[in-house]
């Protein structure tokens, strides 16, 4: 078995969560939220509304650190998706519970930012049962990742 470095782990992760985040959900849940995310289509929407322009340009400006993605490239994304609209409220949800714990915490590290916006991604597909049972977060405490799914959960709770 081929052994990794952490650095080549934690990117083939990201790289495969950011993948997943674009993918429609298929699980069997009754969260709006949970089931919203759907990928972006071939098609594409020509243009975005000013409104739907400055609410994805929040978005792209909460992760900035962390996705290491243009905003040219981010509004690409969402002007692609079958439903913008739906996807910007799921992403600005995820982008308030974010600014919440690393900014108003100030949080300072890195690798925990990194680990809160893995965790948003991944709530946002799946419930917190879930997302506890199928991962590990090596940064994050059990109180943070608590916290971060608090501040999920009061945030798409607007979303119903």
């Amino acid at each position: 078995m081929i052994r990794l470095p952490r650095s080549v782990n934690r990117l083939l992760l990201l790289s495969l969560l950011l993948y997943t985040a674009c993918k429609p959900n298929t699980g069997d849940t009754d969260d709006v939220v949970t089931n919203a995310t759907h990928h972006p289509g071939a098609s594409s929407h020509n243009a975005l509304t000013d409104d739907q322009l400055e609410k994805v340009k929040r978005i792209h400006f909460a992760f900035d650190e962390v996705a290491k993605i243009t905003l040219t490239e981010t509004i690409d994304k969402f002007k692609r998706y079958s439903e913008p609209d739906r996807e910007i409220a799921i992403w600005l949800t995820m982008a308030t519970a974010y600014e919440r714990f690393a900014i108003n915490k100030h949080v300072e590290e890195y690798d925990k930012k990194k680990e809160a916006f893995e965790l948003l991604i991944l709530r946002s597909k799946a419930s917190e049962k879930e997302v506890l049972e199928k991962h590990h977060f090596e940064y994050l405490s059990n109180e943070e990742v608590q916290e971060i799914f608090d501040y999920y959960s009061e945030q798409s709770s607007h979303l119903r």
